[in-house]
């Protein structure tokens, strides 16, 4: 795993983007006048834009991961845990009831 890999799984996991967003509204929102204190504003902004990314992330990644009923038959029939007639049949059936 790259040093990049390691960064992202790091800020993109649960816990530390919602620290970044709790740390980006309090930055936010102690700052009085972010006319004069211009860098605390946008150091919290930041922060805030960094935990939106991590959620959307972790969102899509959750999507992606999600396999199909098709996606575990062919897994069973590559493992040879089922015949070619089981394989038709199963995806016959599955075929149809994505149909009704």
């Amino acid at each position: 795993m790259s040093f990049q890999q390691k960064i992202n799984k790091f800020i993109y996991s649960k816990p530390w983007t919602a620290l970044l967003i709790i740390v980006g509204i309090w930055n936010i929102a102690l700052i009085r006048n972010p006319e004069t204190e211009p860098i605390w504003f946008v150091l919290g902004l930041g922060l805030l834009i960094l935990g939106g990314y991590g959620i959307y992330k972790q969102i899509k990644l959750s999507k992606s991961k999600k396999k199909s009923s098709m996606d575990y038959l062919n897994e069973r029939y590559a493992k040879g845990e089922i015949t070619k007639e089981e394989y038709d049949k199963i995806k016959d059936t599955l075929k149809k009831s994505e149909n009704s």
